[in-house]
């Protein structure tokens, strides 16, 4: 049961999986009332694609207090009759890049497409009364990572972003070019990491990091202006702030537009989002042009060892300055860190030490904590070290 002197807790909840297609009202109410009665949930988020009968059960066990919020990927191909392949994000090459795996909710559009930003606030809002939600958590609110290989995945280079760039006068091609150019030596390979990683560029390169950032918030803002009119209010499922401008967010700008922002910082987790999966890709593609030490690159770009890279002591450093780097981009009382909990083998393997540490850091210092990524994959165990660990540290 949730207290109103404490600080925010949020859980997210049923995921599409196929764990989830199979799994019985029953056994999903039940495991979310045991959950309940251990954490101090505050918050409370919904997957985006759940059977009427899961809806139900589910939410006769969640108490008054708490806030419902309906977690929404909003810039992907849903497989909901959108023009994905139309409206897909296209790279400096002139591709579209690939998916993560064979999962379509990885496949990012164009968020110049006007088609694609009202097609995701309409969804936004069924999504959310289709569960009585209180608001929506705006997930995938960003251009696809190219950290896997910039020279193609770098978005958004299609007609219409050609069209509002040269509005903003900016030549995508001359960017594109620019990239490919880049990804040919080291030395560019260097350059272009270190941008997206936040090291200050001149030139094209920086303009075009810049207008993809000013791009995001644009429809970040009517994503939440058009929750508003709905009734409905917005929170905001963002990068952790090391990688965040790789993917065009600019937490500073972002944060007055939501409640508050759950950073996914991510240390064990090996998919997107995480700093193993997206700071391994930078360094393996810089290590195919011939880099040498790659971990004490990245390092050095980050201001702290890369987790995942550079072993497990890296951690807690930068964990201490990510939750810095968050509350000083967008308040504490805004701020919402999200820590991999879950123990799925080959996956996201965490161990209980780190958890209660990092778990500990995050109370001491006053941030919101969001045990992730999806509760039904908690047992009873995880949960209770997690609710000790939130409840004991003063």
């Amino acid at each position: 049961m949730a207290l109103p002197d404490q600080r925010r807790l949020l859980v997210q909840y049923l995921e599409p999986s196929p764990a989830v297609d199979s799994l019985s009202p029953a056994v999903a109410r039940d495991h979310l009332a045991r959950a309940l009665d251990q954490l101090p949930v505050t918050d409370l988020a919904l997957g985006w694609r759940l059977r009427p009968e899961l809806v139900s059960a589910v939410r006769s066990v969640v108490p008054s207090d708490i806030t419902v919020w309906r977690w929404v990927p909003v810039f992907v191909d849903s497989g909901e009759g959108r023009r994905a392949d139309e409206l897909v994000a296209v790279g400096p090459r002139g591709v579209p890049p690939p998916p993560f795996g064979d999962m379509a909710d990885f496949r990012f559009l164009c968020l110049d497409e006007q088609d694609v930003v009202e097609a995701g606030l309409a969804r936004s809002i069924e999504l959310a009364r289709e569960t009585e939600a209180d608001g929506v958590l705006l997930d995938r609110i960003r251009w696809h990572s190219s950290s896997q290989d910039p020279a193609h995945e770098l978005t958004c280079f299609c007609s219409a972003s050609q069209r509002t760039a040269a509005q903003a006068g900016l030549d995508l091609a001359w960017v594109a070019a620019d990239v490919t150019a880049m990804a040919d030596t080291l030395v560019g390979r260097r350059a272009l990491v270190s941008a997206l990683l936040g090291r200050a560029v001149d030139g094209p390169l920086a303009d075009f990091l810049d207008w993809r950032a000013a791009t995001v918030t644009r429809v970040v803002e009517r994503l939440g202006a058009g929750l508003r009119e709905a009734g409905l209010r917005a929170a905001l499922d963002v990068f952790t702030p090391a990688l965040a401008r790789s993917v065009g967010q600019d937490l500073a700008a972002l944060g007055p537009l939501g409640e508050w922002s759950k950073s996914m910082t991510y240390f064990e987790a090996l998919g997107p989002a995480s700093m193993p999966f997206e700071l391994g890709g930078y360094a393996r593609w810089l290590e195919a042009a011939g880099e040498k030490d790659a971990p004490g690159f990245l390092a050095d770009l980050l201001g702290f060892p890369a987790p995942g890279i550079a072993g497990r002591g890296a951690q807690s450093e930068a964990l201490g300055q990510e939750t810095a780097s968050l509350i000083e981009a967008i308040g504490i009382a805004r701020s919402v860190v999200g820590l991999d909990a879950v123990e799925i083998p080959a996956v996201c393997e965490v161990a209980d030490e780190d958890l209660d540490a990092r778990i500990g850091t995050l109370r001491l210092v006053g941030v919101g904590l969001s045990p992730c990524w999806e509760l039904l994959f908690m047992d009873e165990r995880r949960t209770q070290l997690i609710a000790e660990a939130w409840h004991t540290r003063e």
